[in-house]
């Protein structure tokens, strides 16, 4: 028979084992204790056979497995469980022991013949035979079809949330092997911020409530997965609750589209900048700040000059090229947490937190140079077009809403306006000269 290396901390068990197998001629049992002298009796000694104990000071059986199957293949395995509970042998399975005996039915014939056995486990590469009827699972083959072949993860975890079960999917969408993921925490593979929501879920699978939640997952290449996890409680056949089965949906897909839409949502359509709609979302939680913090806010309102002759010129494929055309040029002139959106027509609006008046009309005043030197390219003929802006502050204190701010950034703009166009204008600072070179208001 070899040498036969015990794995057993509970000493009852130990002596139970030993007195099994006797003073047998060519057998010699060794036992470790944890796991660690588990690796170092198999580090020295060569051994036929090791008898496997699943709950272990140091570790998990299914853990110490992993180990065990990369480095020292050629042993063979029998996983020895006291847990009533034959989901723990559907991990041990997949790792390529030769047999799971629970605790409980272990015999002295059974043990012998065992351990004679020189040969490597039937082909099967799941459930044991003997297991699937007292679990009330189904055949072998339809347990294939069924789990292994299955669109979602599924994942069994014991009441410590160590992972005993895992089927193929479940070790894509954490980017390994499922056999790799038997005997880590699930934890494990959860990102920081879902393994509050985990723990607060399974405080309720505890009590034997079924939940269902979102959470990331970690994978393999540290790339953030989005999840969608129905988590139950599993029992063993007295009625205790054993831990939990997972199963475990990639939502990565969805969540793309989710995003998008939301940028849909939040966009003009036509420009890429923010709509009317959410500028004004933005507007409020932007003067509540202001307010709160006695920081200065102000908004810049952007009229392209004459815009109908755009039209008027190249039609409306022509205007739509040269809204376009501006809100690319805005974007380098400002401050990437600046919140620009189109306004309506041919007008835009732009927000400058903790900026004041002067600040906000040095922006303008970049903003309408960059548009005024750009060369509006259409039907192979070069167009200039300008703009006016009008720009109001917080600071000087008169501003009690969000309407405030957009009636004294529209009475800047008319004032720049009338005041011959292609210029900027601040509510209290004076306007800012025209800068030599530009083209004529039109």
């Amino acid at each position: 028979m070899g040498s036969v290396l015990l794995v057993e901390d509970n000493p009852v068990d130990a002596e139970r084992v030993s007195r099994f197998l006797g003073r047998r001629r060519g057998l010699t049992l060794r036992v470790a204790a944890t796991g660690a002298q588990a690796l170092d009796l198999l580090q020295t000694d060569r051994f036929s056979h090791l008898l496997l104990d699943y709950r272990l000071p140091d570790t998990n059986g299914l853990e110490l497995l992993q180990l065990i199957r990369k480095r020292f293949p050629a042993v063979k395995v029998v996983f020895l469980t006291g847990h009533d509970d034959e989901r723990l042998f559907l991990g041990a399975w997949k790792l390529g022991v030769v047999a799971c005996v629970a605790k409980d039915q272990l015999t002295k014939s059974l043990l012998l013949d065992l351990l004679r056995t020189t040969r490597s486990r039937p082909p099967a590469e799941s459930v044991p035979a003997s297991a699937a009827p007292r679990m009330g699972l189904p055949s072998l083959e339809v347990y294939q079809t069924l789990i292994e072949t299955m669109n979602e993860g599924v994942v069994v975890t014991d009441l410590q949330h160590v992972m005993v079960f895992a089927n193929p999917k479940m070790g894509q969408i954490a980017g390994c092997e499922a056999a790799d993921l038997l005997g880590r925490p699930m934890i494990s593979l959860l990102s920081p911020s879902s393994v509050a929501v985990y723990l607060d879920r399974w405080s309720r699978v505890a009590r034997g409530v079924t939940t269902r939640y979102e959470c990331e997952i970690t994978a393999a290449d540290r790339v953030l997965t989005p999840v969608l996890i129905s988590q139950t409680p599993s029992y063993r056949a007295r009625g205790e609750l054993s831990g939990s089965l997972l199963v475990v949906t990639d939502i990565r897909g969805q969540k793309a589209i989710e995003k998008r839409l939301e940028q849909l949502s939040i966009t003009d359509a036509l420009t890429g900048v923010f709509n009317r709609r959410h500028f004004q979302m933005l507007l409020e939680i932007e003067f509540r700040e202001a307010v709160r913090y006695r920081r200065p806010l102000s908004c810049a309102m952007i009229d392209l000059d004459h815009f109908k002759a755009c039209n008027d010129t190249g039609g409306h494929p022509f205007g739509d090229h040269v809204l376009c055309e501006v809100g690319r040029l805005i974007r380098p002139e400002i401050r990437e947490h600046d919140i620009l959106a189109r306004y309506g027509g041919d007008e835009f609006v732009l927000l400058l937190p903790n900026v004041g008046e002067r600040g906000a009309v040095d922006a303008a005043e970049r903003i309408r140079g960059a548009i005024a030197a750009h060369p509006f390219f259409w039907a192979e003929q070069v167009h200039r077009v300008t703009a006016s802006i009008g720009v109001a502050s917080t600071e000087d204190g008169s501003m009690t809403s969000c309407d405030d701010v957009i009636r004294a950034a529209d009475e800047a703009l008319y004032r720049a306006k009338r005041g011959g166009r292609n210029r900027s204008e601040g509510g209290t600072a004076p306007p800012a000269p025209t800068t030599l070179g530009d083209p004529a208001p039109t």
